[in-house]
C-alpha cells in the first residue's frame, strides 16, 4: 500500500510540470488521459489550471478603470485587443479599430507605441478613448488563468480583460 502510495506521488510531482508544457491542443486530452489512468489513486492531485498566451489570444475587454465595459447594442462585437507575433496590436471598443506597435520586457513589462485608430464618427466614443489612454499609459501585463490585466506599475490596474 505504501509502495503503492509513494509511487503514485512520485508520477504526480513529474506530470504535472508536464501539463503545462504542452500546447494547447493537446492539454484537454493530455489531463484526460493522465487524469483517468495515472491519476486516479492519487488523492491530492490539483489539475493544472490553463494559462492563456498574452499573443494570439483574443483578450475581450471587462472593465476600464474599475468600471465594467458593456458592449453597446449597436455594436457588431466586444470590445478587445489582440497582440499579434509581429509586435503589432490591434482593438476594438465599440466605433474604430485602434492599431499600434507593441515591446515587451523581461518581468511581464509591456509598452505600446504608435497608437492609430480609423477616424469614423460615432455617437459614444467614450470607452475608445479611455481604452486608448490605459495603452498610452500601460506598462505592466499579468494573465492569471483566462483573465489578463494591463497596469500602470505594479499597483494600478488600468484594465482587465477575458480571454475569448
Amino acid at each position: 500500500m505504501r509502495r503503492t502510495f509513494f509511487l503514485c506521488l512520485v508520477i504526480c510531482s513529474l506530470l504535472r510540470p508536464l501539463a503545462g508544457i504542452v500546447t494547447a491542443s493537446q492539454t484537454k486530452k493530455f489531463q484526460t488521459v493522465v487524469s483517468r489512468s495515472l491519476l486516479s489513486g492519487c488523492e491530492n492531485f490539483a489539475p493544472v489550471k490553463r494559462e492563456y498566451a498574452l499573443i494570439g489570444t483574443k483578450w475581450i475587454l471587462l472593465e476600464l478603470y474599475g468600471r465594467p465595459v458593456i458592449k453597446s447594442p449597436k455594436s457588431k462585437e466586444s470590445p478587445f485587443i489582440l497582440l499579434g507575433e509581429n509586435y503589432k496590436a490591434s482593438a476594438y471598443a465599440g466605433c474604430n479599430k485602434l492599431f499600434a506597435v507593441y515591446d515587451l520586457y523581461d518581468g511581464f513589462r509591456i509598452r505600446f507605441m504608435r497608437l492609430a485608430s480609423t477616424r469614423m464618427a460615432c455617437m459614444d466614443m467614450k470607452t475608445e478613448q479611455i481604452l486608448m489612454e490605459v495603452l498610452k499609459s500601460a506598462d505592466t501585463y499579468s494573465i492569471k488563468g483566462n483573465k489578463m490585466m494591463l497596469s500602470k506599475g505594479k499597483a494600478t490596474i488600468l484594465a482587465k480583460f477575458v480571454a475569448e
